[in-house]
């Protein structure tokens, strides 16, 4: 079974790879890819993770005083 999924991700037309350029910019923006997923990879899926506000404003706080 294994490696009929292989073979079948092998051929899936318009499939985004990592050397694709929708890939690029989306990973450059810092943009997940469900590509790297370890189950059910969904290689046309892009998505952000944000932090929380109080997270946000924990890291701005640390960065000011890096300063």
């Amino acid at each position: 079974m294994l490696q009929s999924m292989q073979t079948v991700t092998r051929l899936f037309d318009h499939k985004i790879d990592r050397t694709d350029l929708c890939y690029c910019i989306f990973r450059r923006h810092g943009w997940k890819w469900g590509g790297d997923w370890n189950n059910s990879k969904d290689y046309q899926h892009f998505y952000k993770e944000y932090d929380s506000p109080l997270k946000m404003a924990v890291n701005k706080l640390k960065r000011a005083l890096l300063r």
